[in-house]
């Protein structure tokens, strides 16, 4: 889960601490595992599609659909989270901007789910382990956060 202590300084308190009523932990746990539940299961049918797609070779027009589909299915996980959780937040922190959430959120959780499937995409049996760079990557991005 991620921190709030942008949202504590704006605010003076976290979305689960004093403040607005409207927000308890048990909603915002539904919240995201809703949202992940219907991004999950976008992002591996469009990651299973692709590979079917490609047909065990990545090559010209069929390569470039799979990277479309993976993309895509990153895309609704990204939305289906930032809307879900901007809705709950919301209520807690009126001054939120819902777009600037989902937006941000369609990015990092988005984009980086396509980034991250896409090695196993483009794999021979469809297994891949991520490279080292990749790995590497995300581990700076997870340390800067």
């Amino acid at each position: 889960m991620m921190t709030f202590g942008w949202v504590r300084q704006r605010t003076g308190h976290t979305p689960f601490e004093g403040g607005a009523p409207g927000l308890s932990r048990t909603r915002w746990i539904a919240l995201c595992a809703s949202a992940e539940t219907v991004g999950m299961t976008a992002a591996a049918v469009a990651a299973k599609l692709s590979q079917h797609v490609l047909g065990g070779q990545p090559r010209g027009w069929d390569a470039a659909l799979a990277l479309l589909l993976v993309v895509a299915g990153g895309l609704v996980e990204g939305v289906a989270l930032g809307a879900l959780q901007a809705s709950g937040l919301q209520r807690r922190i009126p001054r939120l901007n819902r777009r600037r959430w989902l937006l941000v959120t369609v990015a990092v959780a988005g984009l980086g789910w396509a980034a991250a499937s896409v090695p196993g995409v483009f794999s021979d049996d469809g297994d891949a382990e991520p490279a080292l760079l990749v790995v590497v990557a995300g581990a700076l991005g997870r340390g800067v956060r």
